[in-house]
């Protein structure tokens, strides 16, 4: 698992919080994605029932976590749920967002 620039090239800005920008700049990006994929690699190499993400923002994370989770969830405090969706859409995968 993994958060790759690839993965991230096509992903729009979903809220005025969301820092997917800053995931894609050279140095800044990698400092960003390394936070999350430092954590992904604690993950133990198995599928799970169900993951929740808190601050899905653009939905870069849900389409890694959708690769071992056969239930995803994710809320957001200002993140729109559809644009979320159709990236995840676009990919094969479907979650359960919500904004609150």
């Amino acid at each position: 698992l993994e958060l790759t620039p690839g993965l991230l090239r096509d992903i729009p800005k979903n809220g005025p919080t969301d820092p997917i920008e800053y995931y894609r700049r050279p140095l800044v990006g990698w400092l960003f994605r390394e936070r999350i994929n430092r954590g992904l690699r604690m993950l133990p190499d198995r599928r799970y029932e169900s993951a929740l993400e808190i601050g899905y923002a653009a939905g870069a994370l849900q389409l890694v976590l959708a690769e071992r989770t056969g239930d995803l969830h994710g809320i957001d405090l200002d993140a729109d749920p559809e644009p979320a969706r159709r990236v995840l859409a676009a990919h094969g995968h479907t979650a359960d967002l919500i904004q609150g």
